[in-house]
């Protein structure tokens, strides 16, 4: 209880009534501190300081550059520099934008305003950095002064203390990370139809990035001892900044994988300058095809049809594919009645002989008529089943239709009816559930590479 005694107390007085003056209240805090921790008036009053410091610091960065302020995102454990660069690909909340956070610009927004010659609007990228690195910087400031002052803290204020120094690691983090971002759009703003620009951008991208990944070393190791985890639920539905809350649900976890970033961001710009890397162009020869599961139709309105060039994959016998990964040649899909699906009234029934994937495939548009992911944000049990993180993307091209990505959903063996809701989609086979799923960018429609995940991938 001691850790939320302070959130407990300033709850109940403001419930109670919440008008009061500040300077009164900035007197009663101080005076409550230093009887709480056994400090001085003053250092009482710098305690407030800090920690009202130290707590503007985190809603001001997820208001300018995170995705969400739901369940999807563990803000506390940092983002990808794709989530920074690439936001539209993680389906961000826009009401934390656009009601939430302080009137201002998100990095993208930023830069196509740059690039267009507008004025900007409210808070920018770089006044967001500026403005909590030195909240952060004051936080940390004021605590040491305390540290001076007392010769015997208590377990709580050191605790206190182990909070304000986190923060100003987590803050610095974000501060470099973004930095980064920066950089990287600006490439992207600038690049040619090769995703070929100006190097020194990726490059100074890459000192930016090299420096948060040192700062979020020293986070990791100072809460490897101090912290449990930083998600109060370890639940699948935390997606952002790593799918599966409970595998990455401390510092510790996550350390690797912002490794893995920076060292492939480092390779590729080397590439990128010397020539040698051709984004999008990767060859598909050696990618084998998925080993199909045993399944039985027993919806009267759909048919089976061999996923390869020429089938059909609606029952109008019209909808013919074009492309598709080879992972998916020839898996056995489902073609079904779009019809009936654009109206919502689509439900399909299959016997399973085995645990399996069922492979969906979710047209890339909005329009009405096709099926659409469902949303963390309003349904906490849409990943229960798995499948919402994208297995293969831009990986199916059907005539009349959009391009697909395809995702992966769980089902036991049994007999099942599946009901997405309203709009169509494609069955694109059904496969055997210890599959060792690899997801990849098939990129058949070209946006893939101009979004430049690949350099971080």
């Amino acid at each position: 209880m001691d850790r939320d005694r302070i959130w407990f107390e300033a709850w109940f007085r403001y419930a109670i009534q919440p008008d009061r003056g500040e300077t009164a209240e900035k007197q009663y805090w101080s005076a409550r501190f230093a009887y709480l921790y056994g400090l001085s008036g003053e250092d009482g009053g710098l305690l407030l300081e800090a920690m009202e410091a130290a707590g503007r610091c985190v809603p001001r960065l997820l208001g300018r550059v995170g995705v969400t302020e739901g369940n999807r995102q563990t803000f506390s454990l940092g983002m990808t520099m794709s989530q920074l660069t690439n936001v539209s690909r993680y389906r961000p909340n826009l009401e934390l934008w656009n009601s939430v956070a302080l009137k201002g610009e998100q990095p993208e927004e930023y830069i196509r305003r740059e690039q267009e010659g507008l004025f900007h609007i409210g808070e920018t990228p770089y006044d967001c950095v500026e403005e909590v690195a030195a909240l952060a910087d004051e936080a940390r400031a004021k605590f040491r002064l305390i540290k001076e002052h007392v010769s015997d803290m208590g377990e709580e204020l050191c605790r206190i203390g182990t909070d304000v120094e986190a923060l100003w690691l987590l803050t610095h983090f974000y501060c470099h990370k973004i930095l980064a971002a920066m950089e990287i759009l600006k490439y992207k703003a600038g690049m040619d139809e090769e995703c070929y620009g100006d190097i020194s951008l990726l490059e100074r991208a890459g000192g930016y990035l090299g420096q948060s990944l040192e700062i979020y070393g020293e986070l990791a190791a100072l809460t490897e001892k101090t912290y449990y985890y930083a998600n109060s639920m370890q639940t699948p539905q935390r997606k952002i900044p790593f799918p599966d809350g409970d595998r990455y649900g401390h510092w510790t976890a996550c350390l690797p994988e912002y490794k893995r970033e920076y060292e492939n961001l480092v390779k590729h710009t080397k590439e990128l300058k010397e020539g040698r890397y051709h984004p999008g162009k990767q060859s598909e020869t050696d990618i084998l095809p998925l080993r199909p599961a045993s399944f039985r139709l027993l919806s009267e309105n759909a048919h089976t049809f061999v996923m390869t060039s020429g089938s059909s994959i609606s029952c109008d016998r019209v909808r013919k594919l074009q492309k598709l990964a080879p992972e998916l040649q020839g898996l056995t899909g489902i073609a079904t009645d779009f019809e009936k699906a654009f109206e919502g009234n689509l439900s399909v029934t299959v016997e399973l002989s085995e645990d399996s994937y069922i492979l969906i495939g979710y047209m890339r548009d909005k329009s009405i008529q096709w099926l659409q992911l469902p949303d963390l944000e309003t349904n906490t049990h849409a990943d229960d089943r798995g499948g919402l993180a994208v297995l293969y993307r831009g990986a199916v091209v059907a005539e009349g239709c959009p391009v697909a990505d395809i995702h992966a959903y769980r089902y036991e063996a049994g007999e099942h009816t599946v009901y997405f809701g309203t709009g169509a989609y494609l069955i694109a086979g059904i496969i055997p559930a210890d599959t060792v799923l690899q997801p990849r960018e098939a990129d058949y429609d070209g946006e893939v590479a101009d979004t430049l995940d690949w350099l971080y991938e």
